[in-house]
C-alpha cells in the first residue's frame, strides 16, 4: 500500500487531520507528511480548510465536510461569533450586519458560502450556511426579501460561490378593469435650469484642478514621512485613490494598504469598507481623508478596527 493509499485509510478513519496526527502511523516526519498530504490536495483527493490548528490546516475528505464543525474552538473570539450566528440563522444578509462581522464572515470560509443575489438589477450579497441546502436556502432568502411565491420557481440551484443567482419577485397577473375615460394629461414642460442650478451642479462635480490638487497633497504627505509608493489605482476621478505603501519603523519597513479619500467626513461605514479591504489583502490600513470623523467612526476605530489608522492631509 502506498504512502498515499495509507494516508486516505487513516484520514477515513479518524476524520480530518493535522500532519502530526498520522505522521507516526505513517512512519514519516512531519514535513514528508505535510508535502504527501499536500501533494494529495493538488490532485483533489483531499480538501485543505482554512481553519488552523496550531498553525496547521486541516485535511480531510469531501464526504467529512459536516465533521469540521468538531474545530470549531479554534476559532477566534469574533470569528466564532459569526460561526454561531450563521449556523443558526442558516442565512443572513452582508449589509445587515455590523462592521467586525462583516469581516468575520470573511474569514471563516470553511462555514460559510457567499451568494450574490440579483434583485431588480440590485446585486445583494448574502451568507449561508455551508451544510444548508440550495433549496433551503432560496427560500429563507425569498422570505427575508419578502418574495411570496405560490408555485416552485425554476431556477438552477445555488452551488458554487462565485455564480450568481437571480430572484426575481413572482409576477401576479393584474386584475383587468375598464378603463376610464380621463383628461390626457398635459404634457410637462421642462424648463432650462436656473444661474442657480448650474451654480450647484459645479460645486457638486468636483473640478479638474481641485482633483489633481487632492493628489499632490497625497503624494506631498507620502514625501514628508518617507513613504514608498509600491501600487497606485485611481478608484474614482482621482477624488479616491487606493495605494500599497511602504512605511519606515524603527524595526523596518512595513507594508500597508492606504485608501486616500478627499471626503470632508468620514463615517464608519467608510471605515468599515477600508478595514476589510485591507484585512482581505492581509495588510494594516491607512485612512487619509480632507476632513474629520463622526463621532461613530471615532468610537469605532478607537475600539474595533485594530491596525487601522486615520490621518488628514
Amino acid at each position: 500500500m502506498s504512502l498515499q493509499e495509507q494516508a486516505i485509510h487513516l484520514i477515513r478513519q479518524k476524520g480530518p487531520v493535522i500532519p502530526s496526527n498520522i505522521s507516526k502511523e505513517l512512519g514519516q516526519n512531519i514535513l514528508m507528511t505535510s508535502a504527501i498530504l499536500s501533494e494529495m490536495v493538488s490532485n483533489k483527493t483531499l480538501r485543505i480548510s482554512s481553519t488552523k490548528i496550531g498553525g496547521s490546516p486541516l485535511y480531510y475528505l469531501a464526504e467529512q465536510e459536516s465533521r469540521l464543525q468538531d474545530f470549531s474552538s479554534n476559532l477566534q473570539e469574533k470569528d466564532n461569533r459569526a460561526y454561531e450566528r450563521i449556523r443558526m440563522q442558516k442565512v443572513i444578509r452582508d449589509s445587515e450586519q455590523e462592521p467586525l462581522m462583516r469581516v468575520s464572515l470573511r474569514a471563516i470560509k470553511d462555514f460559510v458560502r457567499p451568494l450574490n443575489v440579483t434583485v431588480e438589477n440590485e446585486k445583494i450579497l448574502f451568507w449561508k450556511w455551508y451544510l444548508t441546502s440550495p433549496e433551503e436556502a432560496e427560500k429563507l432568502i425569498r422570505e427575508k426579501l419578502g418574495v411570496v411565491v405560490a408555485e416552485p420557481i425554476d431556477s438552477k440551484p445555488v452551488q458554487e460561490p462565485k455564480k450568481e443567482d437571480k430572484i426575481s419577485p413572482a409576477k401576479a397577473e393584474p386584475i383587468k378593469e375598464e378603463p376610464k375615460k380621463e383628461k390626457s394629461p398635459e404634457p410637462r414642460k421642462f424648463e432650462k435650469p436656473s444661474p442657480k442650478h448650474k451654480e450647484i451642479q459645479r460645486t457638486i462635480a468636483p473640478k479638474p484642478e481641485e482633483t489633481s490638487k487632492f493628489i499632490d497633497e497625497i503624494m506631498e504627505y507620502f514625501s514628508r514621512n518617507n513613504i514608498k509608493v509600491i501600487e497606485q489605482s485611481i478608484i474614482r476621478r482621482s477624488s479616491e485613490l487606493d495605494f500599497i505603501i511602504s512605511i519606515p519603523t524603527t524595526v523596518g519597513n512595513l507594508q500597508y494598504f492606504c485608501k486616500a479619500k478627499s471626503k470632508k467626513k468620514v463615517n464608519d461605514g467608510d471605515l468599515s469598507s477600508v478595514f476589510i479591504q485591507a484585512q482581505s489583502k492581509r495588510l494594516p490600513a491607512l485612512f487619509l481623508g480632507k476632513g474629520g470623523l463622526t463621532k461613530k467612526a471615532e468610537a469605532v476605530l478607537a475600539s474595533e478596527f485594530k491596525g487601522m489608522f486615520y490621518k488628514k492631509v
